[in-house]
């Protein structure tokens, strides 16, 4: 099995064998190759270079592939032309990347590089790679280059204001990795107005197209209830069911452990990490941030549920350390597997999955949350607090137990 290293090591390699190809294809379209051979059979071109005879290089092959592939080979080692002394946005990309992966010292901050890096290399295939931007060098790149560039993507494309801002972080990790490695003398995305494209955003979906209806949870706890009868040794059947009633985040549900139940709380102070590049599981010890690390109330509904729950665990995997265990690698479900139980509960319960509208596990949050905001004696800082958002900045209300056990009851008996 390859290492942490290995992995990256391929990935980079891998990297490095495109950047060549797609700078090969820069450099080749900037020529005007032949459309016929010579009369001894053989396709010519002449390559400039001040060391040769002449001030160029006559180069000769018998097919225009075969020519290509001898132009490139030239050019690739010859100093003090533009193909080897240019740097563009390929190469700024490399050494970004290179730089994320070198800047952390710990497994849990390389996989959230590799995350990032992921998501990083997913917005330049689709809206750099390929496109004019990419052909010109670094140095001559002005601000009406990236304009028509951001103006094409928004013609080609259906982008929310969230879509943009990715694109526009990718573009300025490498306009500042290309400044730090004195590629270019300037960054023009710094003079970029961004409020010139918010007329070309497509607007956000209203969130409240995102949360599933009273009568859509019905159905989902029904068919919980339906599926912990006929597979009770399903740990994700039971998780979901958590989920839903907690509105916690899958990474969160799927690292707790029986421990984390005691003193009338639940305590959520872990996370579940895949690492998209090497596809291990990991798991940090604390929540997705200090916001996220907080305890929930042992509710009624919530004694209800483990009242059913924990007995069937411990029949089935009575010396687990985690509280939805899965025979595999880590012992416990993984965040892939909860959800495609939502996905099956909303296929067996005719629920329709709307294009363009994400509802998913997320929609539980939103629904408790709205919930609690909305309660006498809620709020929205209770609400944050409950949840573990950051949607309050200052969202520690200091409520005890019992006050936030006060809030829940009296949604469930409303």
């Amino acid at each position: 099995m390859k290492t942490t290293k290995q992995n990256f090591d391929a990935m980079m390699a891998s990297e490095r064998a495109r950047h060549d190809e797609q700078m090969k294809e820069i450099f080749l379209s900037t020529l005007t190759l032949p459309k016929k051979p010579q009369k001894d059979g053989r396709y010519y071109v002449w390559i400039k270079n001040p060391a040769e005879k002449g001030g160029r290089k006559h180069i000769p092959a018998r097919s225009i592939p075969e020519l290509k592939e001898a132009v490139w080979n030239y050019v690739r080692t010859m100093p003090g032309t533009s193909a080897v002394d240019n740097h563009y946005l390929d190469d700024a990309f490399t050494e970004v990347i290179r730089a994320k992966e070198t800047s952390v010292k710990t497994r849990e901050q390389l996989a959230s590089v590799h995350n990032t890096i992921k998501k990083y290399e997913s917005t330049y295939k689709r809206y750099i790679r390929g496109t004019d931007l990419q052909r010109i060098p670094l140095q001559e790149i002005r601000v009406q280059h990236l304009d028509d560039f951001l103006h094409m993507n928004l013609r080609r494309y259906d982008m929310k204001k969230k879509a943009l801002d990715g694109l526009r972080e990718v573009l300025n990790a490498i306009f500042k990795r290309a400044l730090r490695l004195e590629w270019t003398s300037e960054n023009p995305l710094s003079r970029i107005v961004w409020e010139d494209y918010k007329k070309l955003l497509i607007p956000p979906v209203d969130v409240k197209k995102r949360v599933h209806t009273a009568e859509e949870e019905a159905k989902m706890r029904a068919w919980c209830h339906e599926q912990e009868t006929l597979k009770p040794h399903l740990m994700t059947n039971w998780a979901f069911e958590l989920q839903i009633i907690i509105g916690g985040r899958q990474a969160e549900v799927t690292s707790l452990k029986p421990s984390d139940i005691h003193d009338g709380w639940l305590y959520i102070h872990d996370e579940q990490i895949v690492d998209r590049v090497t596809k291990e599981i990991i798991f940090p010890g604390h929540a997705k941030s200090d916001r996220s690390t907080r305890d929930y109330p042992l509710t009624s509904e919530l004694r209800e549920f483990l009242g059913r729950f924990l007995p069937v665990r411990e029949k089935y995997f009575p010396e687990s350390e985690w509280l939805f265990p899965q025979h595999n690698k880590t012992g416990t479900i993984t965040n892939g597997s909860l959800g495609k139980r939502y996905y099956q509960c909303c296929s067996d319960k005719g629920i329709v999955r709307i294009k363009g509208i994400r509802k998913g596990g997320h929609s539980f949050r939103r629904n408790r949350y709205t919930e609690v905001s909305h309660a006498k004696n809620g709020g929205t800082k209770l609400a944050a607090e409950l949840f573990g958002t950051s949607c309050e900045k200052n969202y520690d209300t200091g409520a005890s137990l019992e006050q936030k056990l006060q809030v829940l009851e009296s949604i469930k008996s409303a």
